[in-house]
């Protein structure tokens, strides 16, 4: 079946809807029809393009389960939901920050690619520089360094 499938809400021959007791059937060339209606096409052509089909070119694409209608109410178990908790989620003060290792992440690749920075940016910046006069109380052994360095040169993504 060719990988063009037109999609109609009713059959193009006998113009009855699609639903679960009428099924979409799908042919060879993607125009889709209602089987009863394939079953009675005699010779096996599309009625739309003219183009020939057969039997194993014939594919049911649903609806497999009736749809709710749009008066129903779904169903839901509210007993797990905390209001408390949705509050507090939803709330203003608790917005996303980046760590300061996205920060920096963030300014090296505006500096590669030559990209202005903005205010925040700039005052992250030296804010950073200040702090840069304590010294780190951890460093990277040879070997984590040797294997990170070897899976950024095969990622090609160092000079």
């Amino acid at each position: 079946m060719s990988g063009l499938l037109y999609i109609e809400e009713t059959c193009t021959v006998c113009a009855e809807d699609f639903g679960v007791e009428r099924k979409i059937h799908s042919i060879a060339c993607g125009h889709v029809f209602c089987r009863e209606c394939l079953d009675n096409l005699e010779p096996r052509v599309c009625p739309v393009c003219r183009e020939m089909y057969g039997e194993a070119d014939i594919e049911c694409i649903g609806p497999w389960e009736e749809e709710p209608s749009a008066t129903e109410e779904p169903e839901h178990d509210d007993g797990g939901w905390d209001p408390a908790a949705l509050d507090r989620i939803h709330e203003e003060e608790h917005t996303w920050m980046p760590s300061d290792a996205d920060r920096e992440a963030d300014l090296k690749a505006r500096n590669e690619l030559g990209l202005p920075r903005d205010q925040d940016e700039e005052r992250w910046e030296q804010q950073d520089a200040s702090q840069d006069d304590r010294k780190l109380d951890w460093a990277l052994s040879d070997s984590e360094y040797a294997e990170d360095s070897a899976a950024w040169d095969e990622l090609g993504l160092r000079a």
